[in-house]
């Protein structure tokens, strides 16, 4: 049997029984790599989300009046990519819920912050209409949704 599957291997371009397990092997691990961090991953999203269980919805008249927003679509399309991102209901979301607070990651989730990929976002964007501005200083959504203002009503240099 040995020769037989050499000389198959050999079909296969020369490859021995090695160079072909390995790379399987390697594959084989980071599918269950990628399986365990998108299962770790849901059971979070379910932990922060059991934080909004009790609470009532707000609606997106209210939701805009709390945050004061000038950009109407801007801010309701912000609050569902929050949603998305961090895994809470949009519905339940409030202009003060605050980022290290009401939309932390559980305790022992912390490497699981959604909140950086939020605040990676409006850095580029900031970065790209050449603005200076601190995300750290965002503590809220209603902040949150203040900065992008601010960023979707500038004009990048050399637009007209």
């Amino acid at each position: 049997m040995g020769s037989d599957w050499n000389l198959r291997c050999q079909v296969l371009g020369g490859l021995t029984m090695a160079e072909i397990i390995k790379p399987l092997l390697v594959v084989l691990l980071l599918a269950a790599v990628a399986f365990v961090l998108f299962r770790e991953s849901s059971r979070s999203d379910a932990m922060r989300r059991k934080r909004f269980d009790t609470r009532s919805p707000v609606s997106e008249h209210d939701f805009l009046l709390e945050c004061e927003a000038q950009d109407v679509n801007l801010a309701l399309s912000l609050r569902r990519k929050i949603a998305d991102v961090l895994g809470v209901p949009a519905e339940k979301l409030k202009s003060s819920d605050r980022f290290d607070h009401e939309l932390k990651p559980p305790h022992g989730w912390e490497h699981d912050d959604g909140v950086n990929v939020l605040m990676l976002e409006l850095q580029a964007a900031l970065h790209a209409k050449h603005l200076s501005a601190d995300t750290k200083e965002i503590q809220s959504v209603r902040d949150y949704v203040t900065m992008w203002t601010r960023v979707q009503a500038h004009k990048a240099p050399g637009s007209n």
